[in-house]
């Protein structure tokens, strides 16, 4: 959120966190069905074993764009392996993610 609040990013962002009332000062909503309106993209930023379900749910909620920042597939294993095949994840290992929208980005990297 660091990047994407703090590049100017002009739209509004929702974060949703059941353990948490904000971050970085912005409210947080408790899960996708408290959301006010469904956004135009999710970024998932959760441990791998919850990745699925988290993925499963945006469908659900039906969020078209998904970015997930997390590590734990199949660069680690099988287990992780079979994690990556029921998400279908193409590029596990990118470093992020730049849109030609201005101000509207996501990385790992805080360079």
């Amino acid at each position: 959120m660091t990047n994407l609040v703090g590049s100017g990013f002009r739209g509004v962002v929702y974060p949703i966190s059941p353990a948490e009332e904000a971050v970085m000062g912005i409210p947080c909503f408790p899960d996708l069905k408290s959301l006010p309106k469904t956004p135009d993209q999710g970024v998932i930023c959760t441990p791998a074993a919850q990745v699925p379900a988290s993925v499963t749910a945006c469908g659900e909620a039906g969020i078209k764009g998904l970015i997930i920042i997390s590590a734990g597939f199949k660069e680690v294993g099988q287990e992780g392996r079979k994690l990556d095949d029921q998400i279908k994840l193409n590029n596990q290992n990118l470093r992020g993610c730049v849109s030609s929208v201005p101000f509207a980005w996501e990385s790992l990297s805080r360079e």
